[in-house]
């Protein structure tokens, strides 16, 4: 194994994921939402190097602080820095998991705040006992469980702050959390701005979020503001772009995601939609080989990964004219066939991979504990590849019979024959785009949130239309032929017109 390959494992493992939050001014703005008074019982459950203390601190209230982190050094240091202030306690403990000397069942906190660890690991035995702790919680991430943990130690009318992953506000596996804090807690504030602004951090996937919580029942007409800033300066002084949403609104949304731009007709359509994706397709994701190095090959016109991946021995590939479907392999020399890997190209990718289909490297596929032999029931059908991650725009391409499709792509398999025209038209438009992200704004297109889109089937007739100008065109760029983009914003046209009108309606529901 190389130096940075360890690396990169040594971090996934890190247990802490500490990143602490050193900015002055953002410290002082969450301790400014936080708002303790005289008297308050503050808790810091992930103190790191102390910055939320210092700036409780510079209050000048009267306050008992007690201070926890998971970190021996960590807490080396904070006693060294707090030896003298005999209202700061402290304690290097597992914040999850303590009780005792931690907490007795009678003690809660006036004030919480807290930049909790993101994506630490946990080790197998630890997510057994956590998830006695908290039955219905993702226990392998950290944050959550953190935020879970402070609730439950907030005092009735207490108020939390933290500063965490915007994907909170939409992650389905984070629903039950957000579920818990909608129903019993009042949301005051969520602050969404770049990772860039948090110092020395910048997650490529997803933004950060303030979020400021009462530890109250929601009043049915509480309006919690969402805000959108650019930068620091926008943060502190309150600038952005915001709006108000009804809280009690979001609990009646599927998964009890926050509606981050407000509520539109793409949202209401969303939440409102008689058919989604998943009622008409399967959504599944595709193989991985546990070794893609080892049992993948690259075309001759593909130059990615040229220093990880062989060429592909054009004497090894399966001829289509021979192609039989397998799940147990070839026994022939003649063994790899192309594999859909990633997108980035509508309609229909080039074959740029061939996965080795032996029958001595399926057997590896099934056994090995690193691969991924899931979904096997829809290997060697037609369908359409969706690329997970993406950024720019849909770009779905066919699954032809003799492809397979890998973990990096969701294969959507209409239950019927004569949707397939239509849903590859509709997976490549800017309308499934803007409701995509309408769904889950991140990169992750997961099968998930692909099953939620809402689908707006057209008439038979149309159904035809669709069917026969996508058969066309796959012949055509199969030929050789270069992307025709007359033919592909046509077909954008025909689902931008079979979605306005929907739209329409749902914006006249929004203004009436």
């Amino acid at each position: 194994m190389t130096m940075e390959l360890k690396t990169q494992n040594i971090r996934h493992r890190d247990i802490c994921r500490s990143f602490y939050t050193s900015d002055k001014q953002l410290v002082s703005y969450m301790v400014r939402l936080l708002n303790p008074e005289n008297g308050d019982f503050c808790l810091e459950p992930s103190a790191g190097s102390g910055c939320f203390i210092d700036g409780l601190l510079a209050t000048d209230k009267t306050l008992r602080i007690r201070a926890i982190d998971f970190s021996n050094n960590a807490v080396t240091a904070l006693h060294t820095k707090y030896a003298c202030n005999k209202n700061i306690e402290v304690l290097n403990r597992d914040f999850l998991l303590s009780s005792g000397a931690l907490f007795d069942d009678a003690l809660t906190f006036d004030r919480i705040i807290a930049n909790p660890p993101y994506g630490g690991w946990q080790e197998y035995e630890k997510r057994i006992s956590l998830k006695s702790v908290f039955p219905n919680m993702y226990v392998k991430e950290t944050y959550g469980l953190f935020i879970a943990q402070s609730l439950n130690k907030l005092s009735p009318n207490g108020r939390a702050v933290f500063i965490l992953p915007e994907t909170f506000l939409y992650l389905h596996l984070q629903k039950a959390l957000r579920r818990r804090i909608i129903e019993t807690t009042t949301i005051n504030s969520a602050d969404i701005f770049p990772s860039a602004v948090f110092p020395g951090v910048k997650f490529g996937y997803a933004k950060l979020c303030i979020i400021s919580i009462d530890n109250r029942k929601p009043n049915p007409c509480h309006l919690m503001r969402i805000r959108h800033c650019e930068n620091l300066d926008e943060l502190i002084s309150g600038g952005g772009r915001h709006h108000e949403i009804s809280q009690y609104s979001v609990l009646q949304r599927p998964e009890f995601t926050f509606p981050l731009n407000g509520y539109s007709p793409e949202t209401q359509l969303i939440d409102e939609a008689v058919l989604r994706l998943g009622d008409i397709a399967d959504c599944v994701t595709g193989i991985y080989t546990g070794a893609d190095g080892k049992y993948l090959r690259r075309s001759a016109a593909n130059t990615r990964g040229h220093d990880k991946y062989h060429e592909a021995d054009i004497q090894k590939i399966v001829s289509s004219s021979n192609f039989y479907p397998t799940l147990e392999g070839f026994d022939n020399e003649a063994c790899f066939i192309p594999i859909l890997k990633g997108g980035g190209i509508p309609y229909l990718k080039p074959v740029l991979w061939f996965i080795d289909w032996s029958a001595e490297a399926v057997r590896q596929y099934r056994t090995d504990s690193k691969s991924r032999f899931q979904n096997s029931s829809f290997y060697f059908r037609t369908g359409i590849g969706f690329p997970m991650v993406s950024s720019g725009r849909a770009t779905a391409s066919v699954i032809y019979e003799s492809w397979l499709f890998d973990q990096s792509v969701v294969g959507i398999f209409p239950n019927k024959s004569n949707l397939f025209g239509f849903l590859l038209a509709f997976l490549n438009s800017g309308i499934c785009w803007r409701l995509l992200r309408q769904i889950n704004p991140s990169a992750n297109n997961s099968a998930k949130y692909l099953r939620r889109l809402p689908i707006i089937l057209p008439s038979s007739d149309r159904l035809s239309w669709f069917n026969s100008v996508v058969s066309d065109y796959l012949v055509k760029l199969k030929s050789g032929a270069g992307q025709d983009t007359e033919i592909e914003s046509s077909l954008d046209d025909a689902v931008k017109s079979l979605y306005a009108e929907a739209l329409q309606h749902s914006q006249l529901r929004k203004n009436g």
